[in-house]
């Protein structure tokens, strides 16, 4: 079952603005309850920067023999790496390189090159300034504290591959995207009250039983109506991945989102610890219960104005920014004249997931 995506979360991280740059590994969340923390997938997506030149035929027929310093041949002539007196070629680096990663480099590169011709369309650019600002969003989003932000960055970098060349690649990459997104989208009034609201307003503490058909909600209504607890039913029955904390979910604001209206309009209606009707959502059902009340932090929508339009500016950007991005994607159509490029470019797209 699939809800709303994470899109006025407050607490944006970088890896959802990664996620913005892999539209190639974007797929639907199984479950009702949404991710809280927008980790989601971190797989980086961000151009290299340029022609990458193999210098060697990237072909391979049969498994090669060890090589001498003196047999290496590679892109400058000398071998890139040894170990102890044999050296790895170069060509067969690049060749095994190709097939691990070709298909995931070869869409980077495309995708810039889509995204500076629909800048230059749309007569926008892309300058230092806008690029350092996508730097300095990441790293706020990842702490507020610089030396654990650093940390934490680096420590993304390595686990994604992202060295210099790819991680200025992506910060420019995400800076097209909200140009882009800028020129075409506006925020309003009920943008920003949702965000007022996730910040700052009320939430209720709520369980959930997600049922995939009528004969379940019957037998899930009956072991209720017969005394069982609403966390043994759940736990026994429900089909979302809250099942394993007994139907316990995340609070929920009123205005969240990333719940179906009808599930949020009937938790809504409950009286604290009553249990709703089962509630119809995409291919199935949801009886929600009603734990809690958790009052707001008391700040007003004045004093808070000026941080719900930059948070669901964000939030717009990034709806927008993931449409662009898969559109931009799903127009790629490239000549492939090298075979193991083709052959990584075909089965990652046979296992694509974007709509």
């Amino acid at each position: 079952m699939r809800v709303m995506n994470d899109a006025l979360r407050p607490a944006a991280t970088l890896i959802a603005a990664l996620a913005l740059a892999t539209a190639a590994s974007c797929g639907a969340r199984r479950g009702l309850e949404p991710a809280r923390t927008g980790a989601g997938r971190a797989q980086a997506q961000a151009d290299a920067g340029g022609d990458a030149e193999s210098g060697a035929p990237l072909r391979q027929d049969a498994p090669r023999e060890p090589s001498t310093p003196a047999q290496a041949s590679t892109r400058a002539g000398a071998a890139p790496a040894m170990w102890r007196n044999d050296a790895i070629p170069g060509d067969e680096l690049d060749a095994r390189a190709i097939e691990a990663a070709g298909a995931l480099v070869l869409e980077e590169m495309l995708v810039e090159r889509a995204l500076r011709t629909e800048l230059a369309r749309r007569e926008l650019a892309v300058d230092d300034a806008a690029i350092a600002r996508e730097e300095t969003m990441a790293r706020e989003a990842l702490s507020a504290d610089p030396s654990r932000a650093e940390q934490l960055l680096q420590s993304l970098r390595a686990s994604q591959g992202l060295g210099a060349l790819r991680w200025k690649s992506l910060l420019w990459r995400n800076a097209a995207l909200r140009a882009l997104a800028r020129s075409q989208s506006s925020v309003g009034e009920a943008e920003i009250a949702t965000a007022y609201d996730l910040r700052h307003g009320p939430r209720r503490a709520a369980r959930i039983i997600v049922l995939p058909d009528l004969a379940s909600v019957q037998s899930a209504m009956d072991r209720l109506g017969a005394g069982q607890s609403f966390s043994d039913v759940a736990s026994a029955m429900s089909t979302d991945a809250s099942r394993d904390r007994g139907g316990l979910v995340s609070p929920i604001s009123r205005l969240d989102p990333t719940w179906p209206a009808t599930v949020r309009e009937a938790l809504w209606t409950l009286e604290v610890g009553s249990s709703s009707a089962p509630v119809l959502v995409d291919d199935g059902y949801v009886i929600v219960r009603c734990e809690a009340e958790i009052p707001g932090d008391g700040v007003t929508p004045d004093a808070a104005r000026s941080d719900s339009e930059r948070t669901a500016r964000l939030a717009v950007d990034r709806v927008e920014m993931d449409r662009i991005l898969r559109e931009v994607v799903r127009g790629l159509d490239p000549t492939i004249f090298d075979r193991p490029l083709e052959e990584s470019w075909r089965r990652t797209r046979d296992t694509r997931r974007v709509p």
